[in-house]
């Protein structure tokens, strides 16, 4: 009978020693703190430009907004008005510079720049000038440069532009020497690979 009680006590002692220690697991198990997920902002582990997902860093490259490309035509017509403007430049300062002596070579060197209209227009006038100058002893003369050149109107599909040039000239008589400054009207049409002056006026003034 004794030896029936010690086993009872035994067992009621091993069973509140498990349930203590469940109790224990549990208590211990509540008290630790859930995982927070950080959704308002990168992690720490996050690298630059990217996004860390399950499985892998997705990358997020951000590049720099760039310029639009440029067709060939877009990028040729800066060449052409450049080169319209040093055209345009040199014909002001040749054709604008001349002197009583110079029998109009200003104007036949320049017929190779301007349209076959404009050229056989040049041709009838030196010759009918030539015909009724009347020689002085005395120079006078003319000499231009040009200062600023713009192109106001181009069109390179109609194959037209219209460029000024603003010019510096010194006029040179018996009575002395005159500075002024006049601009030149230049209108220009294309001819084949070559744009060629079609017309020309002179500002008033001057």
């Amino acid at each position: 009978m004794e030896s029936r009680t010690k086993k009872i006590i035994g067992a009621v002692v091993v069973a509140l020693a498990a349930i203590l220690l469940f109790l224990f697991l549990w208590l211990s198990a509540g008290e630790q703190q859930p995982t927070v997920v950080n959704t308002t902002g990168p992690s720490a582990n996050t690298p630059a430009g990217g996004l860390n997902v399950p499985g892998g860093t997705v990358r997020m490259d951000v590049t720099q907004a760039t310029e639009p490309v440029r067709t060939s035509e877009e990028a040729a017509a800066p060449d052409v008005r450049t080169n319209l403007k040093r055209i345009a430049a040199a014909f002001a300062e040749r054709y604008g510079s001349y002197s009583n002596q110079g029998d109009y070579r200003n104007l036949e060197e320049l017929r190779s720049l301007m349209t076959d209209r404009l050229a056989q227009e040049t041709t009838e006038f030196v010759e009918k000038s030539r015909a009724e100058v009347v020689q002085s002893p005395e120079y006078t003369g003319i000499t231009t440069r040009a200062l600023v050149t713009n192109v106001v109107l181009f069109d390179e599909e109609a194959g037209t532009a219209d460029v000024t040039v603003n010019t510096q000239r010194e006029e040179i008589t018996s009575a002395g020497t005159r500075v002024y400054y006049q601009e030149i009207n230049l209108d220009f049409v294309q001819m084949g690979s070559l744009w060629k002056v079609d017309s020309i006026e002179w500002a008033e003034g001057g």
